[in-house]
């Protein structure tokens, strides 16, 4: 399943932080996520050189959000609509961390990003 995904999201209880983005495909729109959380931990921490955080600390920024949403276009009928939520898979969102270059994937499930 890599279809055309929308992501809706809004980020507290003002409409004005309603927003979406489109991606050619899930892994793209993933990417797009972990890029947000990565940006919003830059931003918490300034004078760091680089950040480290877990799988579950990317899956509770999600939750933290009032509204997350995913359209995902997909020619198969999908069973148990649940599959496209590849953040809690996390082997398959290890996968995805590890295969971006600027990431470090560690076995422990943590990951770095150099932010400087």
């Amino acid at each position: 399943m890599n279809g055309h995904t929308l992501l809706l999201f809004q980020k507290d209880n003002s409409p004005d932080s309603r927003t979406w983005t489109e991606h050619e495909n899930i892994t793209l729109a993933v990417e797009a996520i972990i890029a947000m959380y990565e940006t919003r931990l830059a931003e918490s921490h300034p004078t760091r050189g680089h950040i480290h955080y877990q799988v579950g600390d990317l899956i509770g920024f999600i939750s933290q959000c009032r509204e997350f949403a995913a359209l995902v276009a997909e020619k198969e009928i999908i069973e148990n609509s649940s599959e496209w939520n590849v953040l809690r898979q996390n082997r398959q969102t290890n996968e995805i961390l590890h295969i971006q270059s600027e990431r470090t994937s560690l076995r422990s499930g943590r990951y770095t990003k150099n932010i400087r």
